[in-house]
């Protein structure tokens, strides 16, 4: 194991498969980093890196589902947990969380940092463009 620290925050890498949280209503997703970096390849995908200790992320938690609901069929919703993947939140300079990526056939399409909902409305109107 080795431990690194991302502004004030450790995490733990370890050689588990990468498991991401999906919606009930989305697929969900297992695998490598690779894995995911394929994942993103096809279509349109919002990606919300967050921490289950996070205040901000569980404020934002319900509204972000909600809007899985409403962009279903249009842009898939991905939560990766930066603490138990490590190696998918450095590939992508998590620093901070949460941290919302959108990615459209594996190009980054946008990227917020904090909780800022009308922001994150903003790049699923792009994204599902």
């Amino acid at each position: 194991m080795r431990r690194i620290t991302l502004s004030n925050v450790r995490f733990t890498a370890t050689a588990a498969p990468l498991a991401c949280t999906a919606f009930r209503h989305l697929s969900s997703f297992s695998g490598s980093a690779d894995d995911f970096t394929k994942k993103m390849a096809a279509g349109s995908t919002i990606v919300d890196f967050y921490t289950e200790w996070c205040g901000p992320c569980k404020a934002v938690a319900p509204t972000f589902e909600k809007l899985s609901k409403e962009y279903e069929g249009k842009v898939n919703f991905l939560k990766v947990n930066v603490e138990e993947h490590e190696e998918v939140g450095a590939m992508h300079d998590i620093r901070s969380i949460p941290t919302f990526v959108g990615f459209r056939d594996g190009k980054m399409i946008g990227r917020i940092e904090g909780a800022d909902i009308t922001q994150v409305q903003n790049l699923l109107k792009t994204l599902s463009e």
